[in-house]
């Protein structure tokens, strides 16, 4: 694609070296302008696709919701023992894709109730034994 375009800064997210792209033009046969790749074709036709996985996504994503919403004993299953350490193991997994927050809305329970599930389950962040005399996460001084 790049030797066909001519273009070195063609597929940035290939980091691809630019002296390795351009000596990769250069050595080709004959160069082939954009307009005969049919370049935009190929890009709409991607964004096409991509577009409607996102919706399809998207409907996944709000079907779940609105499934775990309406899930019936859902409090006894997050209260559960067994299970309060994979809720926190899963959200802690994510968190550096998607906020604690939106996690948590999205099992809908409380931030707060996460930080007590992970008091629970991992003991205190801010104190070395694992009996925690901090109640909220903003919390600055012990009671």
């Amino acid at each position: 694609m790049i030797i066909k375009s001519g273009n070195p800064n063609l597929l940035p997210h290939l980091t691809i070296p630019r002296t390795t792209a351009i000596t990769w033009i250069r050595n080709a046969k004959r160069k082939i302008k954009v307009t005969d790749v049919g370049i935009e074709k190929a890009l709409e036709n991607k964004i096409e696709r991509l577009e409607s996985e996102l919706k399809l996504e998207r409907t996944k994503n709000l079907f779940m919701r609105e499934y775990i919403k309406n899930l019936s004993g859902l409090r006894r299953i997050v209260n559960e023992k067994k299970n309060r350490e994979l809720i926190v193991n899963t959200i802690e997994k994510f968190n550096s894709l998607v906020s604690r927050n939106k996690l948590c809305q999205l099992i809908c329970i409380r931030p707060t109730k996460l930080f007590r599930l992970r008091v629970e389950v991992k003991g205190c962040p801010r104190v070395a034994f694992n009996r925690c005399k901090i109640l909220s996460p903003n919390q600055v001084t012990f009671r």
